[in-house]
This record gives C-alpha cells, structure tokens and sequence, in this order.
C-alpha cells in the first residue's frame, strides 16, 4: 500500500508522509530489547536501504492528499522519513548526506565538537557513558559503545555546538529567509510532546512556553543511553540545551518524568525571568 509517487519532500521533512517507523518495527518484540540482544548487535550496521525496507513490511498510516501532498497535516513522527532524506541528497548532490551536513552547517559555523561517526562506535574522549533500563529489569546497562544512527539521528554534538547552531539558525545567518519561514510552517503534532500542543515545521517543532509570548522551536532526541532537549527563542538571541545519559525503557513513568523535568527546565532557562536579568 505504500506509493512513493503520493509523498513529497515536505511530507518527509514534516511527517505527513504516513510512512511506518522502521524503529518502531525493529523494536516492536520485547524479546528484541535486552541487554544480552544490544551486546550481540552494537556493532552491526543497517544500510539505508535496508532500514526503508523494513518500514515498507508495513502499509502506511495514510496516504497523503493525492491532488496536492504538500499539503497533508496528519502527522507521525518516523525515523525513515529522515533516512530516506538522505538517500535524496546523495541522489542530487552526488555526496553522502554527511558530507553535505559537514560542508554547509559544520565547517561554516565551526562547530568544532560535532562529529558524525557514521559507522563507528568509537567517539573522542571525554564522553559522557550513557546508561539503559531494559524492560523487565530494574538495573542499567552501559549502551555507551555501538554503531547507530544515520541520516535519522547519526550526529554526536555538544552543548555549546548546539546552541551556536539553533542561534544561527533561528537567528536568520544560516538560512535565507524564505527557506527558514518554510521549516516554520507547522501543522499540529499530537503526541510529540507531553502537553499535547506541539507543532511541527521542516525538522523543527514548536510549542508554547510559559515566559516567552511566541513560544519556543526546540527538537529532542532519543537512543540507547542518550536523551536530548533543545529550546531556542524565535528570534534565535536566547537558547539551551540538554542531554540526559540514562533511558529507562523498562519504566515508562519514571522516563516521562525525566523528559518532563528536562523541559521544565530548558523552558525556564530561555523564558524565565533570572534569563532576561
């Protein structure tokens, strides 16, 4: 059921592409989700290929408005979305994705601590170990060292890198302007967020903030070890950003908890009132 002639890049930027989460189908058996199954695959790497293959095992959510696709608003965040983007640039640039990131966002902006390991385990030290609570368990495993992530999340960063990034960014210096107002146009995104009220544009959501009147764009991320959190004013002069290295995917409550925490606290350092002292 799925037709690629129905999805445009809008659609996988924002999406509305109705396309299966390879994700979620790869870690949909518990049994795929233990320590002594992570240990046996940290090393073995997918092509993106392979990834897209796995979510077309699975009919789509949807199938984006035949007469004009762009325009599609139902809304489900899916990784291969992002791997099939960099199967996209490779096809137009003639470079793999991470030569295009690298050649127009890093080096630009000197991001000197942001790296995309592609398929190596092995990051610079220091780094942080990050720590996992499989299902069914109540110890943690160091899910520091495996191979991960491609064009749908395969970018080791900092803080500070972060932060120069979302400023540029939203700040106007990195894209012109009709392209960022593009990646601003957002359509409601149910269950992307905990309060229910996010949007979602071209890679970047957005969603009201206590402090700040036009609410705030932001981005998170998570993966074996690692969960991240972003907030940017939209004028791009004030941001933050967080990383937590322990994911409990053996206790939900306590995980939700732990986001929620994270975005408290990243609202409060962008909008509260010590900020704007």
């Amino acid at each position: 059921g799925n037709d690629g002639s129905r999805i445009t890049l809008r659609n996988l930027l924002q999406h509305t592409s109705g396309l299966a989460n390879y994700t979620d189908i790869a870690f949909e058996d518990p049994a795929e989700l233990t320590p002594e199954r992570f240990h046996a695959q940290r090393f073995r790497s997918q092509t993106p290929e392979e990834q897209v293959a796995v979510a077309m095992e699975r009919a789509p959510g949807w199938l984006p408005d035949a007469d004009d696709p762009g325009a599609e608003t139902q809304w489900a965040y899916s990784n291969t979305n992002y791997v099939l983007l960099g199967m996209v640039i490779e096809k137009a640039t003639g470079n793999p994705w991470a030569q295009e990131v690298h050649d127009r966002i890093i080096e630009p902006l000197g991001l000197r601590r942001t790296l995309i390991p592609d398929t190596s385990p092995y990051v610079p030290m220091p780094t942080a170990a990050g720590y996992t609570q499989f299902p069914g368990r109540d110890d943690l495993t160091d899910t520091t060292l495996a191979v991960g992530g491609g064009a749908d999340g395969g970018i080791i960063s900092t803080t500070r890198d972060m932060n120069t990034f979302l400023r540029t960014l939203m700040g106007g210096r990195l894209l012109p302007p009709e392209q960022l107002q593009q990646m601003r146009t957002t359509v409601p995104a149910p269950g992307y967020a905990t309060d229910g009220r996010s949007r979602y544009g071209l890679g970047l959501a957005w969603r009201p903030a206590e402090g700040c009147g036009g609410g705030i764009w932001y981005h998170g991320g998570t993966s074996f070890g690692t969960a991240s959190e972003t907030a940017v004013t939209p004028d791009g002069r004030v941001s933050a950003a967080a990383a937590v290295f322990t994911t409990r995917f053996g206790d939900e409550k306590r995980f939700l908890k732990q986001a929620q925490a994270a975005v408290r606290m990243l609202d409060r350092a962008v909008c509260g009132d010590r900020k704007r002292e």
